[in-house]
């Protein structure tokens, strides 16, 4: 059964990045490296996508409080960057008629999803 909660939002900061990237040991210039990312089409620093795929998860642990994830299947799409900074929503954007499965978007501050994930829960 899910929860009234239906989006979440998080602004993904230099900081967040940083932390990322030492735990993931990720330090590709175009997330890390300012002047770098500042050379390339983006003109700035980009949020890991794995970073961003993060709010996914914790949309899932809203709606679903007391289920398991374990074993859920997830497909997900990246479609464009997310800059540092940046302000993202992840939303519910349709749910299945048998109630296995589910879409869920991470939208950019200007609308754009960043990323699509199709969720088959267990």
């Amino acid at each position: 059964m899910q929860t009234e909660t239906q989006a979440i939002q998080r602004t993904l900061s230099r900081d967040d990045v940083l932390n990322y990237a030492e735990l993931t040991d990720d330090f590709n210039p175009i997330h890390v490296d300012e002047e770098f990312a500042a050379t390339t089409p983006f003109g700035g620093p980009i949020v890991h996508g794995t970073l961003t795929l993060t709010l996914v998860w914790d949309l899932l642990a809203a709606l679903y409080p007391k289920r398991s994830l374990a074993g859920m299947k997830v497909s997900v799409r990246f479609t464009a960057p997310v800059m540092v900074g940046e302000t993202v929503t992840a939303q519910l954007q349709e749910s299945a008629a048998d109630g296995g499965g589910l879409t869920v978007a991470v939208l950019r501050e200007d609308g754009k999803p960043a990323l699509t994930a199709d969720v088959e829960l267990p």
